[in-house]
């Protein structure tokens, strides 16, 4: 069977021809051949909801693993910090500074420097980065649903789309 490529070509081509033909018969040929391509194109549609619907339960199986995945992640990394913290409290309740193993050595330093933020408007404006003015996109797209009026600045579009029900 032919690529809906293909049909959407052949398609528009005999409706084309249809405006340049000569007689009745020839006419009846290309409206019959119009007609096998809407058939086929119908036939093209229907292997594509069957395969949409496929790979759309592929996505809600990978969203699931997905999920799944990530909350093992956030347990593993929440255990290795608890083993971190046991580990570290241990060492400290023991005043050691360095545990040896053959396949790694733990150690205890200090981190860099970081600053906790008590009061925001305490610190100088000279610390504080300026924040562009950010534009409100669903505000103006309800106000153009509200009113109608196409704001300055502003172009209201909507796209063709082809659903599955």
């Amino acid at each position: 069977m032919a690529t809906m490529y293909e049909l959407t070509t052949a398609y528009r081509d005999l409706l084309d021809a249809l405006d340049t033909c000569e007689n009745d018969d020839e006419a009846q040929d290309i409206i019959n051949a119009v007609g096998q391509i809407e058939d086929d194109i119908m036939a093209k549609g229907d292997a594509y909801t069957r395969i949409v619907r496929n790979l759309t339960s592929d996505i809600d199986a990978l969203d699931t693993e997905i999920k799944r995945l990530e909350a093992k992640k956030k347990r593993t990394a929440a255990a290795i910090e608890r083993l971190k913290d046991g580990l570290k409290l241990a060492m400290n309740a023991a005043n050691i500074d360095k545990i040896k193993t053959p396949i790694g050595t733990w150690s205890k330093r200090l981190g860099p420097w970081s600053v906790q933020i008590e009061d925001e408007d305490a610190v100088e404006d000279r610390f504080k980065i300026p924040q562009p003015p950010k534009v409100d996109k669903k505000a103006i797209l309800d106000e153009f649903k509200k009113t109608g009026e196409v704001l300055p600045g502003c172009e209201f579009q909507k796209r063709e789309i082809v659903m599955l029900r």
